[in-house]
Parts: C-alpha cells; sequence; structure tokens
C-alpha cells in the first residue's frame, strides 16, 4: 500500500513539475517575443501632462454649469410671474361692469 501512494505522489509531482516549467517558458517568451512592447520611458510623464490639459480645458465647462444652476430656477421663477401678470393686471369684473353702466346712465 505504501509503495502505492508513493508511485501516485511522484505522478503528481511530475506534473506539477511540467506545469512550472511551462509557466517560466511561457513567462521567458512572451518577453523575448517581438510582440512585446517596452514602453518609453517618458510615456508616464507624458501621459500625466495630456490629464492636466484635459482637466484645465474641462474646467470651463464645470462655471457653465454652475451658472446654469443659478440661472434655471430664475428663469422659471420670472416665467410664473409673467404667466401671472395677465390675472392681475386686467380690470376686476365689478369694475368693469361699472364701466359698462356708467356711459348708459349718463347717456339719458
Amino acid at each position: 500500500m505504501r509503495n502505492l501512494e508513493i508511485e501516485e505522489h511522484l505522478h503528481a509531482a511530475l506534473a506539477v513539475h511540467r506545469i512550472i516549467v511551462t509557466a517560466k517558458l511561457f513567462r521567458g517568451g512572451s518577453k523575448r517575443n517581438p510582440l512585446y512592447f517596452k514602453a518609453p520611458a517618458d510615456l508616464q510623464k507624458r501621459i500625466q501632462r495630456s490629464v492636466r490639459q484635459a482637466a484645465k480645458a474641462e474646467a470651463p465647462r464645470v462655471a457653465v454649469l454652475v451658472v446654469l444652476r443659478v440661472a434655471a430656477p430664475l428663469a422659471a421663477a420670472a416665467l410664473v410671474v409673467l404667466m401671472l401678470v395677465p390675472f392681475f393686471g386686467r380690470p376686476s369684473s365689478d369694475e368693469l361692469l361699472t364701466q359698462d353702466v356708467s356711459p348708459a346712465i349718463f347717456v339719458r
């Protein structure tokens, strides 16, 4: 029984060894492969510069959004006031009746 366990262990160890060798070959081969790209040394600085420039370009958009947040409620309030002005600006029904009746009294 003990020999069988040792033999199974050796087979498993051999399979693990093959996996490790294959992984090492893959890692080493991928770096030597001509498709492997080594990034330029100044790439990080160029990316950071581009990100900063893009952030500066977006800064005015933030100011426009702040203005719109203030202007939108003001415009809505002005629209409501303009819609209500005709109701408060015209004469009441009593005033209209008085205007209709008054000329009739003076005509006689």
